[in-house]
């Protein structure tokens, strides 16, 4: 063989073995984005209001993670409020600030925040900053270039490379902003005009962020940490970043750190669904992406049929994005409503609050969306608290949102037009990407 046929034959064999590569990579990717959740149903029975203790430590069982206590937990609605919450945390900090986003763009209020941390890095304090590299694509490493010359440090979670793409789909959905180890935000809310004066001539986001204090501000440092750990290879594990403290005060905290595993049995499903079972009067859902699977769907409907327990769910209007989510979340509406549940759309604004309360007494707040992408695709983080107090304050904020909202009846739901029937039939199609 000369030299020429050899060079040709090399070169087929080059290109026929990055075709096989491509196709196995293709072939994964697609099975990721199409796998189905795994059926099953919770055993029990529990009752999570009537012994608080007991549940905690069947949650903390299942979940594998451990019950702490919330000094207090205090929610701020809309970021008129929890932005300058945050922004004074931050310019209090002394030794530490960890702040991970999904969605940080370029914009006004992330400018302060940029500022906010560029000031206590220059001042000595730990700062850290972790952003996903899909939800944060638009913002520019030179933007904080400024930061890294004062010394905070920056990572991007899971960028997009030719070597990394079939991981693209896995994102850090978490939000989370931990400051000393004693004080941590948690909610639905990044850093964006999304949040703060609205984007695209519409009205801001309506959200939730919490700031809890105690010793469950470990369990949201540890989500961070394990999270920072996969984007910057650097392991926080000194008293710096878990300080001690009391543990014998206050509300009873579970924080649920949640990554993907085949078949979408993660924790974040798995706490969702055992206070859902656990529910004998009343349980009410604030989700901007509502698409309960069959599971979640027949336990629902049990809660209503076997015990009484009224459901309400609140989600997004006309406002809602992206276009198809809302299609894929109305077609599952009808055997919800015909059992008795009653769903609302709000309609004042985009309505992006995660929270749920199970028979005022449970409250769930964190990043997790009510939706396959939450519950088996990305890193989510949510902190489960025992606290009537608490939960009484989100059930009047729900109530003051339904007041903003339109009630979707069954008879409605029926006659819906055929082209929305249509277009929810296609949706389908991308239901466990959303």
């Amino acid at each position: 063989m000369d030299a020429r046929a050899a060079a040709v034959s090399m070169e087929i064999f080059f290109w026929v073995f990055i075709g096989l590569l491509a196709a196995l990579e293709l072939s994964r990717l697609a099975a990721a984005l199409a796998v189905p959740s795994i059926p099953y149903r919770v055993l029990g029975p529990a009752d999570g209001a009537s012994s608080p203790e007991r549940f905690a430590q069947l949650l903390s069982a299942v979940l594998d993670t451990p019950v702490h206590r919330a000094a207090s937990v205090e929610v701020f609605v809309d970021g008129e409020r929890f932005y300058p919450a945050q922004l004074e945390a931050i310019r209090r900090a002394q030794c530490s600030i960890h702040l991970g986003a999904y969605i940080f763009k370029p914009s006004p209020i992330a400018d302060r925040f940029i500022e906010a941390l560029t000031e206590r890095a220059t001042a000595g304090v730990e700062v850290r900053l972790l952003l996903d590299s899909f939800g944060s694509f638009r913002m520019p490493r030179r933007r904080l270039a400024g930061l890294e010359e004062a010394g905070g440090r920056v990572a991007f979670y899971h960028p997009i490379r030719w070597n990394t793409w079939t991981e693209s789909n896995h994102r850090n959905h978490q939000n989370l902003l931990v400051i000393d180890g004693l004080t941590a935000f948690i909610g639905g809310a990044g850093v964006d005009l999304y949040w703060e004066g609205g984007r695209f001539g519409k009205p801001p986001w309506h959200d939730s962020v919490f700031r809890v204090t105690g010793e469950a501000v470990a369990g949201l440092q540890a989500a961070f940490a394990d999270n920072w750990l996969e984007a910057s290879g650097e392991l926080l594990d000194r008293e710096l970043d878990f300080p001690l403290q009391p543990n014998d005060e206050g509300a009873l905290a579970i924080s649920v750190n949640s990554s993907p595993s085949r078949g979408g049995a993660s924790r974040a499903r798995l706490l969702f669904r055992e206070l859902i079972h656990s529910a004998q009067q009343r349980i009410v859902i604030a989700t901007p992406y509502f698409l309960p699977n069959q599971s979640a769907r027949e336990e629902m409907i049990r809660a209503m049929s076997e015990r009484g327990v009224k459901i309400e769910v609140l989600v997004p209007g006309r406002h809602s994005v992206p276009f198809f989510t809302r299609r894929c979340s109305r077609r599952r509406y009808g055997a919800l409503l015909e059992a008795g549940a009653r769903i609302y759309e709000y309609e004042a604004a985009m309505m992006h609050v995660k929270t749920m309360v199970v028979d005022s007494a449970w409250s769930v707040f964190g990043s997790t969306n009510f939706d396959p992408r939450s519950f088996g695709i990305n890193d989510e983080v949510n902190m489960a608290v025992h606290d009537p107090g608490l939960a009484r304050a989100l059930e009047l904020d729900f109530e003051a949102d339904v007041a903003r909202s339109q009630e979707i009846t069954y008879r409605a739901w029926r006659k819906r037009p055929y082209w929305e029937r249509a277009t929810e039939l296609l949706s389908a199609i991308f239901e466990q990407q959303q």
